[in-house]
């Protein structure tokens, strides 16, 4: 696991970073611990940019010691049609804490 890539799929309006869910089952995680703008299908998780994609990557760091590789993968918008990501099932977000409240006091 440590010496994973993962990638940082990007579009001109939004990111998601593919985690593989044996990975994430590794880290602790699943989808009911990600919020429903992030997505998901049989293999991986895609975890949004603002929010989602931070908690996971400071989860690894604290497993691994270090953050995980990223490869970008940017597509532009061909004919105004969304990326392909938008039309997966969206994550459960069953266990999901908002950033705000994981602010240590």
């Amino acid at each position: 696991m440590k010496n994973a890539v993962l990638i940082y799929h990007q579009d001109p309006g939004h990111g998601w970073l593919a985690v593989p869910k044996d990975i994430a089952r590794e880290v602790g995680v699943t989808d009911a611990d990600f919020s429903r703008y992030s997505y998901q299908d049989d293999l991986f998780l895609y975890l949004e940019e603002d929010g989602d994609m931070s908690a996971f990557m400071n989860l690894w760091r604290d497993r691994c010691g270090i953050f995980p590789q990223l490869i970008d993968k940017h597509s532009d918008w061909e004919n105004c049609q969304e990326h392909w990501i938008r039309s997966l099932d969206r994550c459960s977000g069953a266990r999901w804490v908002s950033p705000f409240a994981r602010v240590s006091a």
